[in-house]
């Protein structure tokens, strides 16, 4: 016959059956914490870092687009100067922050659609923004306004619609 535990050993055995439920507790709260960590980690690197690069970039885009026309209306050679200094500055700014968003984990369709955007940045850039610093540079004013009015205004929506794109693919693969 069995002999009854006494109270000591009940207490041990539920003292023990208690810490072993804590400590599985604690694993598999340990588990989901690293879980929580990593998709936090890809939350911040792969969108809320994205949002800032892709802001700045929508930022200097912009930008540059006033500074050029501030320096073609002003027809001053000491602030065309500066200005072009500025866009100079702000083209290697947001060629550094694209290269940096583009270093982050691309969905399949933000891929598809940071490739539509590389496509309409180069073509504001190149057949908008750069004549117009170009014709600035050679003191040109007039050939500046006129690059500003057609190719930079041609140009411009298609790149900020594209940058608007991928902003709002960051908030909804955020959600």
């Amino acid at each position: 016959m069995h002999r009854p535990l006494t109270i000591s050993q009940r207490l041990a055995l539920v003292f023990g059956l208690m810490l072993g439920l804590m400590l599985l507790m604690s694993t598999f709260a340990w588990k989901a914490l690293g879980r929580s960590d990593a998709a936090l980690k890809t939350l911040y690197e792969d969108r809320t870092a994205a949002m800032a690069d892709l802001s700045e970039i929508r930022y200097l885009a912009t930008r540059d687009r006033v500074i050029l026309q501030d320096a073609a209306q002003a027809e001053s050679s000491t602030q065309t100067a500066k200005r072009l200094q500025e866009f100079e500055r702000n083209r290697a700014e947001a060629q550094n922050q694209w290269q940096s968003y583009l270093a982050t984990q691309l969905t399949d369709e933000e891929a598809a659609l940071a490739r539509q955007q590389t496509a309409h940045m180069a073509a504001y850039v190149n057949q908008g923004l750069v004549p117009t610093a170009n014709a600035l540079r050679h003191g040109d004013y007039a050939q500046a306004r006129q690059v500003l009015a057609g190719p930079v205004s041609k140009l411009s929506p298609a790149a900020q619609e594209g940058l608007q794109g991928l902003l709002d693919l960051q908030v909804r693969v955020a959600k």
